[in-house]
């Protein structure tokens, strides 16, 4: 749904069916981790912040992770793969 232009939170809230209140909440995370930049206004929205945001980044800014080293190499393995790599359909793997 990505072309380039920032996408409004109504429009990912219809396509994913989820509630625009639990995106803000998301978002705001997304946000203040730096992941994406947000524009006000008409045909304003969110953005990726660059192709060089991981899975990692994501999972990071999202959750709060136990500090517990079972998921060190969960994270490791995922800091390898690009969102913009699965919005492509390319294979994450090596």
């Amino acid at each position: 749904m990505y072309d380039g232009s920032p996408v409004s939170l109504t429009a990912i809230s219809k396509e994913s069916k989820l509630s625009t209140s639990y995106l803000e909440q998301i978002f705001k995370k997304l946000r203040n981790g730096n992941l994406v930049i947000s524009q006000r206004g008409p045909g304003g929205g969110y953005s990726p912040r660059g192709e060089d945001i991981t899975v990692t980044d994501v999972i990071t800014a999202v959750s709060k992770l136990p500090a517990h080293k079972t998921f060190e190499p969960i994270l490791r393995a995922l800091d390898g793969v690009h969102v913009s790599q699965l919005l492509r359909g390319d294979s994450p793997a090596p």
